[in-house]
């Protein structure tokens, strides 16, 4: 259902107003970061974008400590 309802919510992402950080890696062979991940920067004004290169999908497995830095980078390092 997350493919249907990231459409349904598109419209609203510019009304965000928490701490927004995207974390792409710059060797994804799913998603494109210029289509998805820099186009969902630019309708969260106040977001950050974080490339991570030699990285692919899964940023979570593979760089763990760069996503949880871009996190810390957010919430102001809580």
């Amino acid at each position: 259902m997350m493919i249907p309802n990231a459409f349904a919510f598109e419209r609203h992402y510019r009304e965000l107003n928490l701490p927004v950080a995207i974390v792409a890696g710059e060797c994804d062979r799913i998603v494109d970061i210029e289509k998805q991940s820099a186009r969902l920067h630019r309708d969260i004004a106040h977001s950050s974008l974080h490339r991570l290169a030699g990285v692919g999908h899964m940023v979570h497995q593979s760089a763990p400590e760069r996503l949880m830095a871009a996190i810390d980078e957010v919430v102001g390092g809580r």
